[in-house]
């Protein structure tokens, strides 16, 4: 409409010459919007032949913008893409946040996490509409599109993201996602999760940094429940500075299983101390929940938890080599 509206004004100036620029802009206004005004001046017989022309043009441009307006302004589409364009432009600026892939149930409890926890900013990428404006309303910075298309990671700004938490469905959109985020980002971390049991090796080989299987999770609470908290690998993992550097601590917890080697013994002499090479912080006691230090003298009883301290792969080591020791 606007293009139009300048070649009738730069037209009507050139072709009646002695008008004014205000006198070629007026008409041209009211020859496009035909409201019917009369001519500011007479005008000759080829100015006549372009007012046709601009006539059939303009009305054109003009009726089909403000349809298009008011289209997009009754079913909220104007909304949307200005809401749309500020979105882009704030990635534009962002930096260290965290990008969810799915806001399900479990993509927006993590974002919730992140958000409440840490205080970070996070964008989540969803292919349901709906689901989109869950987000936005939540907090997020929401994008419409699907995360295994190189330019939407690239518009929730995967170059400078601290990491990327995929929970997708099904398994074979997480697949796609990871492998088109490794690809783009080296040395970004990336975090899946698996629902069907084969998934996580395929997860990891595609360049997911960890991946978490819904089975095993699922497994191993049902494990807690029934034998005490024997085997259970679930590891709370976090940082100490040390002269400058952030070690990576972690904790995670071995039951005491009724009949085995470590049962009825002191910890000094159960061989508990000597079968992994992560540290026995406390013990909680099944009887009572409490948690106690851990000495060489405590006896350790039929449902107590170890409770280990330790770097992530020694803790990870410990819990597997004590709860082999007990089966």
């Amino acid at each position: 409409m606007l293009t139009v509206l300048a070649i009738a004004v730069v037209g009507f100036k050139v072709i009646e010459e002695d008008w004014s620029w205000m006198d070629a802009a007026y008409m041209s206004v009211i020859t496009m919007s035909t409201v019917g005004f009369e001519e500011v001046r007479p005008l000759s017989e080829l100015g006549r032949v372009f007012s046709m022309v601009i006539i059939i043009t303009g009305v054109g441009a003009f009726a089909y913008t403000f349809a298009t307006l008011g289209e997009q302004l009754i079913s909220g589409q104007l909304v949307s893409n200005l809401r749309q364009r500020g979105t882009v432009a704030m990635l534009r600026r962002l930096r260290g946040h965290h990008i969810v892939v799915g806001y399900g149930n479990t993509g927006s409890a993590v974002a919730a996490q992140l958000r409440s926890v840490q205080g970070a900013r996070v964008v989540v990428i969803e292919t349901d509409a709906s689901l989109v404006r869950d987000a936005s309303e939540d907090g997020c910075t929401a994008i419409h599109g699907d995360a295994g298309q190189d330019e939407v990671l690239e518009q929730a700004g995967i170059a400078k993201a601290a990491s990327l938490v995929c929970a997708a469905s099904p398994d074979s959109v997480t697949l796609m996602t990871v492998l088109t985020a490794r690809v783009m980002a080296p040395d970004l971390t990336i975090v899946a999760r698996a629902t069907l049991p084969d998934s996580a090796p395929k997860l990891l080989r595609a360049g997911a940094t960890k991946v978490v299987s819904m089975h095993d999770i699922a497994a191993r609470r049902m494990l807690d429940e029934i034998l005490g908290g024997i085997g259970s690998r679930e590891m709370v993992e976090s940082a100490i500075e040390v002269e400058g550097r952030r070690l990576p601590v972690a904790t995670g917890e071995v039951g005491v299983v009724e009949g085995g080697p470590f049962a009825d013994k002191a910890i000094g002499a159960s061989g508990v101390l000597s079968t992994g090479t992560a540290d026995v912080l406390a013990i909680r006691r099944r009887a009572t929940s409490e948690i106690v230090d851990a000495h060489d003298d405590l006896i350790l009883e039929p449902g107590d938890v170890l409770i280990l301290v330790g770097s992530p792969s020694h803790v990870d080591d410990s819990v597997a080599a004590l709860t082999r020791a007990q089966e």
